[in-house]
């Protein structure tokens, strides 16, 4: 598709060339960024960051009102390592006693440039549009003004992009950068803004004007026939780029590049490559969450692909500044993504790969004790992978045992259930350590941070190896408009008990967090802020847990009428969800229902979500959910209970 061609430099007819399986010249270019000053320009008028010189060179210029978030300051937590610094560009800790997980480089809160959209901007998207719509040449007058423009584009890059930074702003100008690549910002930016009748519009605009490269490339594809008729494009944008992903990390494979020896504008082209592939594989995940679909990818060959690169390599403005972290920067741990995972996931991996990257054995040549690195947005696409994989572990569980509701029922299972539990505590692990580390640094912002992402991510790693015993909810059953249909869909959810047992408290524990954070850090001021500041994926994460967590509370007190206890630990918990539920100011005297407690007090965080349209059906589930669980208790209370 011609908005591919974001990184500088892609030669002409670059949508035609990645056609040719698998074409290696697709990730090349022999023209060299410019060593300019680091202020972006895009158009004539005054601007603060210069992406290039030339005729070539256009301008997002930034708004100089860009809106004043109030940001949450952590509590100080106590040194607990000694830091060693590489290249002055990234920090590491060092552990005692040491540990066979790696270490993430620090989170650095990013860096994020002021992008100014004037008239020269604006004309430049209105004649680009117009050319691919030549059918309709009126659709490029409902391209909002270019101050309009500069405010969506001021949203996008505060609130969405510090958390996927897939797009290599430093590089980025007007020739590589069409029409529906701004348009796609703009509208993530008119979204923040709660502007949804632009963000529509927008929106359509970009989808229209890029139908034919996707029908072209779909019907030159010979690989499978893509295009179904299903019930939401959203399943169609699936399957493109399911195949998308594979040429791409194929082509990628097949260059065999030698990193040491490669230029700025080759490294920016093949790293942006790498990062659109993260992309893709995160957003399939957060389509199994939503819509409980299956993964488009695995966690085995779709995971062959390079390690990303640590941001202060992303983030460099100019070619020098690139070359000398690189002359500075050990190499990187990790081939590929597939043994990152690897080495998180398990104790034998993690020290074979130390073995390899270092020496004959887990400590170095010199002796000492091998730290590997990963960097924090590599940690959040293998937290995503850590969720494939629990999915296909308990795939695999119902195939060996179909009359199996759970895991752990027969030898097979409970060997599958207590890999996959250490495989979730070492990655538990090895965020704990790297938050601790990051906690009160200067800048540092809790709800922003890629490591505050991944615990979200791995919340639903944990839901996922229940998901057999999870409940009937139809989680499609959000597209629906029909009142009567989500009603019946909450009232089967409701009656759905949820087994008990040491693992699954484990993970309702873990999923608690998804309520308790917010809680701690102010439950009015996330109502009213996380929306702009938190990445999307807490939002999906908060409807995973949310559903995870009732079912098993609301089991609870039901065994509780019939006179099964909770355990101790059990019952430490519900202390510890009452005591949340008071301090998010729930009344728990007026229901005596947990459950209905933690499901409408959940559902405040995601109806206050209004960026996006699924997380108030979101909370208005929830809500219908805490109804549901007040009515049932009700009706299950015995004389005295």
């Amino acid at each position: 598709m011609s908005y591919f061609a974001f990184s500088p430099g892609l030669p002409a007819g670059l949508f035609d060339s990645i056609l040719e399986y698998p074409s290696v010249s697709v990730l090349h270019s022999s023209s060299t960024p410019t060593n300019g000053p680091s202020t972006v320009r895009l158009g004539d008028g005054p601007s603060t960051v210069r992406l290039g010189d030339g005729p070539s060179t256009i301008s997002l210029a930034a708004s100089a009102s860009a809106s004043a978030l109030p940001t949450y300051s952590p509590p100080q937590l106590p040194p607990s390592n000694d830091y060693t610094n590489f290249s002055g560009a990234e920090t590491l800790v060092s552990r005692d006693p040491p540990s066979d997980l790696p270490l993430l480089v620090k989170d650095k809160p990013p860096q994020i440039p002021n992008l100014a959209a004037d008239d020269s901007l604006h004309a430049s998207v209105c004649a680009d549009i117009a050319a691919r719509l030549a059918l309709h040449p009126a659709i490029s007058a409902d391209i909002p003004p270019s101050k309009i423009l500069q405010g969506f584009l001021a949203s996008f890059l505060e609130c969405y992009y510090r958390h996927h930074p897939f797009i290599h702003l430093p590089t980025l100008s007007t020739p590589s950068t069409p029409a529906p690549l701004i348009l796609a910002m703009c509208c993530i930016g008119a979204l923040y803004r709660l502007d949804r009748r632009r963000a529509q519009r927008l929106y359509a605009i970009a989808t229209l004007s890029i139908a034919e490269d996707v029908r072209l490339f779909t019907k030159t594809s010979e690989d499978c026939p893509l295009w179904k008729d299903l019930a939401t494009s959203v399943m169609d944008e699936n399957g493109f780029y399911t195949l998308l992903y594979g040429k791409v990390r194929l082509a990628l494979a097949a260059e065999n590049a030698d990193v040491t020896k490669m230029t700025w504008t080759s490294w920016v082209l093949r790293e942006s490559w790498k990062r659109l592939l993260a992309g893709i594989y995160v957003a399939s995940t957060v389509h199994v969450i939503i819509w409980d679909a299956n993964p488009n990818f695995n966690t085995c060959r779709d995971l062959e692909l390079e390690v990303l690169h640590d941001e202060s390599f992303w983030n460099a403005k100019t070619a020098g500044e690139w070359r000398e972290l690189r002359a500075n920067q050990p190499q990187q741990d990790y081939r590929t993504m597939r043994d990152g995972l690897a080495s998180i996931m398990s104790e034998t991996a993690g020290a074979g790969a130390a073995a390899a990257t270092k020496g004959d054995s887990p400590t170095g040549r010199d002796g000492k004790v091998v730290e590997r690195r990963l960097s924090p947005l590599t940690a959040l696409l293998l937290m995503h992978a850590v969720v494939v994989h629990m999915w296909q572990v308990v795939q695999v569980a119902q195939a060996l045992s179909p009359a199996s509701l759970s895991l752990g029922h027969d030898p097979v299972s409970a060997l599958l259930m207590r890999t996959a539990v250490r495989s979730l505590a070492r990655c538990h692990e090895l965020l704990v350590v790297a938050q601790g580390e990051t906690a009160g640094e200067p800048g540092h912002e809790e709800g922003t941070s890629q490591i505050f992402n991944c615990q979200a991510t791995l919340r639903m790693a944990y839901i996922r190896l229940f998901s057999l015993s999870n409940g009937p909810f139809n989680r499609p059953s959000l597209i629906t408009l029909d009142p009567a249909a989500i009603k019946s869909y909450v009232s089967t959810f409701a009656i759905t008990k949820a087994e008990r047992s040491p693992q699954r408290l484990d993970a309702v524990v873990k999923a608690f967090d998804g309520l308790r954070t917010p809680v701690r850090m102010g439950h009015m001021l996330v109502r009213k802020t996380a929306a702009l500041r938190w990445s999307p994926a807490h939002a999906i994460a908060g409807w995973d847990c949310a559903l995870f967590v009732c079912t098993w509370v609301h089991s609870v007190e039901m065994d509780q009428l019939n006179d099964i206890e909770p355990s101790p630990a059990e019952l430490e918990l519900l202390a510890t969800i009452a005591d949340v539920l008071e301090e998010a100011e729930y009344d728990t005297g007026k229901s005596k229902s947990l459950a209905a407690g933690v499901a409408r007090t959940w559902s405040w965080l995601l109806q206050d979500v209004w960026v996006w349209s699924i997380t108030p059906r979101m909370g208005s589930v929830l809500e219908q959910m805490a109804t549901a669980f007040e009515r049932l208790n009700n009706e299950s209370r015995r004389p005295g209970h």
